[in-house]
C-alpha cells in the first residue's frame, strides 16, 4: 500500500464497489480509519487497528463492526463467497455495490483517512472501477490494472505497482 491523502466533501453517500466502470471481484476486510496511516501501520495492524471508524468483514453481513453503526446495503445481488479472511463479497462487474448512507462523522470533511482492504480483481478496464466511492470526493479505483485514487478536485495518483488478475492484495 502507498498512502495517500486528500480532504472529503461534506455529505454524500459511501459506496464500495461501483462507478462508471462497476468493479468485478471480490472485496474482503474493508476498513477506514480517522488518520493517515503508513504502510508500515497498515501492514502491521490490517486485523484491530487504533482509531478505526468502520469495518466491513462482510462475512454473511454488511454491518459495520467498529461500533460505530456504519450498516452497508447490498445493492443489485453482490454476492458471499470465501474470501481471504473467513467470507467477502463478490461483484459481478455490472450493477451491483454496497451503500453506506450519508454520514458526516464517518468521513468528516478536512480529516486524514486511511482505507484499506483486501482486493482480488477478475478483470480490468480501461475506465475507473471504483474499491470505493464518496461520491465527489474521495475514490480509490482500479483502472487498467493500476490502483489509482482520486480526491477534491479530480486529481488522479497512479500506484506504483501494476496488479495481476486473480491474485489478493492489501
Amino acid at each position: 500500500s502507498t498512502p495517500q491523502s486528500g480532504l472529503l466533501a461534506p455529505g454524500n453517500q459511501i459506496i464500495i464497489g461501483r462507478s462508471s466502470a462497476n468493479f468485478r471481484g471480490i472485496l474482503d476486510e474493508v476498513k477506514i480509519f480517522n488518520t493517515a496511516l503508513s504502510a508500515e501501520t497498515v501492514l502491521e495492524h490490517y486485523n484491530a487497528v487504533p482509531r478505526v471508524v468502520a469495518i466491513w468483514s462482510f462475512d454473511n453481513e454488511t454491518e459495520d463492526k467498529s461500533g460505530y453503526r456504519h450498516h452497508g446495503k447490498i445493492i443489485n445481488g453482490a454476492r458471499f463467497q470465501k474470501g481471504w479472511i473467513n467470507n467477502c463479497l463478490y461483484f459481478d462487474g455490472n450493477n451491483d455495490y454496497i451503500i453506506i448512507s450519508n454520514n458526516n462523522q464517518l468521513l468528516d470533511p478536512g480529516i486524514n483517512i486511511s482505507f484499506e482492504a483486501w482486493i482480488f480483481c477478475y478483470s480490468f478496464k480501461k475506465e475507473w472501477q471504483h474499491i470505493y466511492d464518496k461520491y465527489r470526493s474521495m475514490a480509490y479505483s482500479v483502472e487498467d490494472g493500476k490502483l489509482t485514487m482520486a480526491g477534491r478536485g479530480g486529481w488522479w495518483i497512479p500506484e506504483n505497482t501494476a496488479l495481476k488478475l486473480r491474485q489478493w492484495y492489501h
